[in-house]
């Protein structure tokens, strides 16, 4: 007889020719070995029991780093993007002060998109500048100007598109090639974007 159950299986083994509408309706579509459960829970727990050597071998320590539930949004999230892992954060701005976080030095100069979101200059000039970070701005539409900044030693490109407030839209394939090109890395801030 036909089963109507979900297999057991994760999202990444999801073929990645599915449309999104099946990506999407298979999403956590994963039986749960202890409940048997087939719709997944939402986990409220704050914090999870340590193994007997002390470590957390089922890899979750506190809810405020990761958790089951956000597992779950992250590997959705991959999939859906094509992509092998992705990361959940509870606002843009922490999205934006991670990113920066991991990819500035002191020193560091990004050519950031001269229609951006107010807050991630804020951010840069602010917190960022006691590092001895710059920034200057780019119409990251023209790569004429992307190539001027990248020639000037942008050690980043901060991309928006489309922008915040007034809609550019950026050729990400083509400014991301040429921040490849430079050895340098190239970030694209798709807040107002759609699927």
């Amino acid at each position: 007889p036909r089963s109507w159950r979900c297999q057991a299986r994760t999202l990444r083994g999801l073929a990645r020719n599915l449309d999104i509408q099946s990506r999407l309706a298979q999403a956590g579509c994963e039986i749960d070995p202890d409940s048997g459960e087939l719709t997944p829970a939402i986990h409220l727990s704050s914090t999870y029991e340590r193994d007997p050597d002390g470590g957390y071998s089922r890899g979750f320590v506190y809810s405020r780093s990761n958790n089951p539930t956000r597992s779950l949004l992250e590997r959705t999230i991959a999939s859906l993007e094509g992509g092998n892992e992705a990361v959940a954060f509870a606002s843009g701005m922490a999205a934006i002060s991670a990113t920066l976080h991991s990819l500035l030095r002191p020193g560091s100069h990004v050519a950031l998109a001269d229609d951006c979101y107010h807050g991630t200059a804020t951010l840069l000039g602010r917190s960022f500048g006691k590092w001895g970070v710059t920034y200057s701005r780019v119409d990251m539409s023209d790569l004429r100007a992307v190539e001027a900044a990248l020639d000037a030693g942008a050690s980043m490109l901060w991309c928006e598109t489309p922008s915040n407030p007034l809609c550019k839209v950026t050729d990400v394939a083509r400014v991301s090639s040429l921040a490849a090109a430079a050895d340098v890395p190239c970030v694209v801030d798709a807040t107002c974007g759609q699927l």
